[in-house]
């Protein structure tokens, strides 16, 4: 697979402050989306887009952990030397080395480099979220669902959420070794917002 280099994200402080700008437009201020906006079916973000990945957790006050920053492509996005630098924001748990992998209609955690077992610590949140930005008319999220007939990790849909251009993945007490694999499948619905502008 083609390997592509992750860095944190730095120098894209315009970038993070449009965000809310192109939520709003797209959304409707209060993070809605509109009533006036016409959804229709579609294959997924467009190659390109990119993904900002950041690991949460509910056990502390601190904040999310700087992001790293990749694309949606073919390929290992994020790698393990980049994950295992993405430490817990509680100072304390495991960074595992996952290969995760985006594309249009997924998103992939492999285990495969991890080298010993480790639990992920108990806690409400605790786990990853990946930002994908959009500006208005891109696509938003209908749902997201754990791949049962590939996925070994034992995570189910009760633990992936997702809300307009973010996907929470809540590992939580959740047990992993090299033969741990998670697939977990997106559905995307993309918005008309000019629909909603003219309104």
């Amino acid at each position: 697979m083609t390997k592509t280099t992750v860095s944190c994200i730095r120098g894209r402080a315009v970038s993070a402050l449009l965000w809310p700008l192109w939520f709003v437009v797209a959304c409707g201020a209060d993070g809605e989306a509109s009533r006036s906006v016409a959804p229709t079916s579609h294959a997924g973000a467009d190659d390109g887009v990119e993904v900002y990945l950041r690991r949460e957790s509910t056990r502390c006050g601190s904040p999310a952990s700087a992001p790293l920053v990749g694309q949606i492509r073919a390929g290992i996005e994020f790698e393990p030397e980049h994950m295992r630098a993405l430490a817990s924001p509680c100072g304390e748990g495991p960074s595992p080395g996952i290969e995760v992998d985006i594309d249009r209609g997924s998103v992939i955690f492999d285990f495969a480099n991890v080298a010993t077992q480790a639990r992920f610590p108990d806690a409400e949140f605790e786990g990853y979220v990946l930002q994908f930005a959009r500006i208005c008319g891109d696509p938003i999220f209908t749902s997201a669902t754990v791949d049962l007939s590939v996925s070994s990790a034992n995570v189910g849909d009760a633990a992936i959420s997702t809300r307009f251009d973010r996907l929470k993945v809540n590992l939580a007490d959740i047990v992993y070794d090299e033969d741990s694999f998670l697939k977990i499948d997106l559905a995307w619905t993309r918005v008309d917002c000019l629909a909603d502008l003219e309104q």
